[in-house]
């Protein structure tokens, strides 16, 4: 019996560890809260807000937007101002007393500053009903009840690259386009054992719905100096991915390179042409990078996020860029 509960509680720790976060948490600590970072932030950024992107950045952004595909059952992206803040409040953490009901931009700017107070999800309140009967029950339809949002942003830089064996440095000019989708929640990996997903759901967890507000849904296109897609970098849990185009992804004839996103958990991976749904290994730490890559070594605190291609039932989102 005792190694029973030990193996139970080694289990519970290691899908909270793996999830990275706490349920419930009276704190979000993000890098932004600690001590120094608007003076890092000064200083990384000297330069300031770039501002919106202009005509021919959006001419690029559009050209190459990607295709996001949904796998069946998933809740959808959604539009950040046009749904997902329109069906919050604004909370004070000390004595979580409600001090704003209805937060407009203006305001979440006013407080983008004050670690003393938080955006709390009620899709109750949202007119739309994104999540309507809980995550997997909600309308994955792109458009039914709104247009999702992606937000597109254009970034270059001077990237220096090691030359062989370490000797001298090369310098290329890249240019980065970001592109962000926004998810009312974010669950843990689908590919979650059964134990541990009992062990959740006996504590009264939601393994489905672990946090509010999964706004690092993200994609890097990266354009070499003539302008040519050479990589896509993705961000996948703790940690980014990258990928070279025609070795490690497929880069279609329209120019649009295809995303599958995974089930519950939202993250990104390169569209898969299986008729079945593909797994993908998880891991918490770069500790387990050698299981990530190869799938050596299955470490205690891992798992697997599911997708649907569009040949396995996933579908296509449609969004405004």
């Amino acid at each position: 019996m005792g190694r029973t509960l030990n193996g139970i509680a080694t289990a519970t720790a290691a899908v909270l560890l793996l999830a990275g976060c706490r349920p419930g948490s009276d704190r979000y600590r993000t890098f932004a809260d600690f001590p120094g970072f608007a003076s890092y932030y000064a200083r990384r950024c000297a330069d300031g807000d770039p501002g919106p992107p202009t005509m021919k950045d959006r001419e690029l952004l559009r050209r190459f937007r990607p295709r996001f595909i949904l796998p069946p059952g998933s809740i959808r992206p959604v539009g950040f101002y046009e749904e997902y803040l329109p069906a919050t409040v604004l909370r004070r953490f000390s004595d979580k007393a409600v001090v704003e009901v209805t937060v407009s931009a203006e305001e979440l700017r006013r407080q983008q500053d004050n670690t003393e107070v938080y955006l709390e999800y009620r899709p109750e309140k949202g007119k739309r009903g994104i999540r309507a009967g809980g995550p997997e029950k909600a309308d994955p339809a792109s458009g039914a009840k709104g247009i999702p949002v992606v937000f597109g942003r254009v970034y270059r830089e001077r990237v220096p690259f090691p030359g062989e064996n370490g000797e001298g440095t090369r310098y290329l000019d890249l240019t980065f386009l970001k592109y962000n989708l926004v998810f009312p929640v974010s669950g843990l990996p689908a590919g979650l054992n059964r134990l541990a997903e009992s062990i959740l759901k006996g504590a009264g967890l939601d393994p489905r719905d672990w946090h509010q507000l999964d706004n690092f849904v993200a994609a890097h296109i990266v354009l070499d100096g003539s302008g040519k897609p050479i990589a896509v970098l993705l961000a996948q849990h703790n940690h980014h991915r990258a990928y070279l185009v025609r070795r490690d992804i497929a880069f279609s004839a329209d120019g649009r390179f295809v995303f599958d996103v995974a089930l519950r958990s939202n993250e990104l991976y390169p569209d898969s042409d299986s008729g079945t749904p593909v797994r993908h290994r998880v891991v918490r730490w770069p500790l387990y990078l050698k299981y990530l890559l190869g799938g050596e070594g299955r470490p205690l605190a891992s798992a697997d996020d599911i997708t649907y291609g569009r040949r396995a039932g996933g579908r296509e989102v449609v969004y405004d860029l």
